[in-house]
């Protein structure tokens, strides 16, 4: 084995953040994170909003989790039977998938913050509702710009935006606690025997 090669461990967590970080990916496209007209300011703070909590935190957790995954404490001593063995593997597993779920945690965490404050991030139009464009000039049957129409977000209340920060730290320290602990109860079921 190269030892670059994955783990059991490893694969199982790089699949399960994958699936989380693809279900993120669906359901961005409402709140239009990514816009690609990044001319005014409101947008652009979206942009880099997003950016931060879409794509460099999920990607440094992630390397952080992996780095983790490769010390030594995530392998069984040679010497234990099945009884022993199997368990702890499943015990491993089921820990490096809920480690995966905390990049649920970043999107709560983005949600909160354009919560507490929509005006940064998203236009007041005239009908007293957020739009991601500041002139909603087409009609909602116009298909001659569809890319460019301007789409209606929220509600937004502030107590939902802390709501959703606290929300998005406990999934994000669910899963950061979750290798540990696993570690933790293996090193006690092997000192034990």
């Amino acid at each position: 084995m190269d030892k670059f090669d994955l783990t059991a461990y490893q694969t199982t967590f790089t699949v399960f953040f994958a699936i989380a970080w693809g279900a993120i990916a669906n359901i961005q496209p409402g709140w239009k994170p990514f816009e690609s007209a990044v001319k005014e300011k409101q947008t652009r703070k979206r942009w880099w909003l997003s950016f931060c909590w879409f794509n460099a935190a999920p990607i440094l957790y992630y390397l952080i989790v992996m780095a983790f995954l490769f010390l030594p404490l995530f392998q069984i001593p040679t010497g234990f039977g099945s009884v022993v063995r199997v368990p702890l593997r499943l015990l491993w597993l089921g820990a490096c998938a809920v480690a995966a779920g905390g990049v649920f945690g970043f999107y709560r965490c983005w949600l909160g913050t354009v919560e507490q404050a929509p005006a940064e991030y998203y236009f007041l139009c005239a009908d007293a509702k957020y739009h991601t464009h500041p002139d909603d000039k087409s009609k909602p049957d116009d298909k001659s710009k569809p890319d460019n129409k301007s789409k209606e977000v929220g509600p937004f209340q502030a107590a939902y935006g802390k709501s959703n920060w606290d929300s998005g730290l406990r999934y994000v320290a669910v899963a950061v606690l979750a290798l540990p602990v696993a570690a933790g109860i293996s090193c006690l079921v092997v000192s034990f025997l």
